[in-house]
């Protein structure tokens, strides 16, 4: 018995099955690396936060979602760049001022299912 190969007491797939589903994965193995990498950048609740407030408005700029936030505007800066580098966050500039707003590549109805109200978990 190897890793590729473990013996099921009651299998419920055939070998060809198990196979093809190996392939399908390792075919869409691009598309899973990013949205683990979409998901990692969402596991900090503060840049969960900004990506909220910016499906929610559109846009702000730094130093708005830096009092929003209650945070330094560089610390706020920070976690845009983040952002920014994962292609979830774009920028513009209006003089001395930078705004901030989702990409088109991130899906609001997406974005929006990670908000909505989710029954509390029993430990």
């Amino acid at each position: 018995m190897t890793a590729a190969q473990v013996e099921c007491v009651s299998p419920d797939r055939s070998p060809d099955e198990l196979c093809s589903l190996r392939e399908n994965l390792a075919a869409h193995a691009t598309r899973l690396r990013r949205t683990s990498e979409h998901f990692a950048l969402l596991a900090g609740e503060t840049r969960l936060k900004i990506m909220h407030l910016l499906g929610e408005t559109g846009e702000l700029c730094v130093c708005d979602l830096a009092t929003i936030l209650e945070m330094t505007p560089a610390a706020v800066s920070q976690h845009l760049s983040r952002l920014r580098s994962g292609r979830m966050v774009e920028s513009r500039r209006d003089g001395m001022t930078i705004y901030y707003r989702l990409t088109d590549t991130v899906d609001p109805k997406f974005l929006m299912s990670i908000f909505r109200d989710r029954p509390a978990r029993e430990e």
